[in-house]
């Protein structure tokens, strides 16, 4: 994931359980964050100043300055977090758990769970449309995508992919 200003390159590297930060225009390596266990996935805020990555093995979402280039602090989540996404005002992060077929969302500010819904098997990506009105989580087990409404917190559709 590239920073909204185009300097820095954030790569998650689940083999070493590191969040690479690379500098884009010189293509040097400035530091790597120790993330949580298999980090697969990164959502970046709409300012630039937070990371959220997801650490697939070990349950967890690090929250990361992207200014400060450190972490600031690390999020209980659901079992095999596999894609995370943040809602368009930032507000609520979105991240959906592989392991235990949820959707678990946290308030960005405090970092607890608001709520944690029950999707499709093996979610592996999650989406919200920029009116933040519908919140898209796709399950590779059953081939079907949940369609999560951010006010009720509970699935209101089903499409089926086969």
């Amino acid at each position: 994931v590239f920073t909204d200003n185009g300097r820095w390159l954030l790569v998650p590297s689940p083999q070493e359980d590191v969040l690479l930060v690379l500098n884009a225009r010189t293509n040097e390596l400035i530091t790597r964050l120790q993330v949580g266990a298999a980090p697969v996935a990164i959502a970046l805020s709409k300012r630039g100043g937070r990371a959220y990555v997801a650490g697939y093995h070990d349950a967890s979402v690090t929250e990361i300055s992207v200014d400060e280039l450190r972490v600031t602090s690390t999020i209980p989540v659901g079992n095999n977090p596999a894609a995370v996404a943040l809602s368009p005002d930032g507000k609520e992060l979105y991240v959906a758990n592989a392991g235990d077929n949820t959707l678990t969302v946290i308030d960005t500010r405090s970092h607890r769970q608001i709520a944690v819904v029950p999707v499709g098997i093996s979610p592996q990506d999650v989406k919200v449309t920029p009116n933040g009105r519908s919140v898209f989580v796709a399950n590779a087990g059953d081939t079907t995508v949940s369609v999560v409404d951010p006010i009720t917190w509970k699935v209101v559709a089903t499409i089926r992919g086969r």
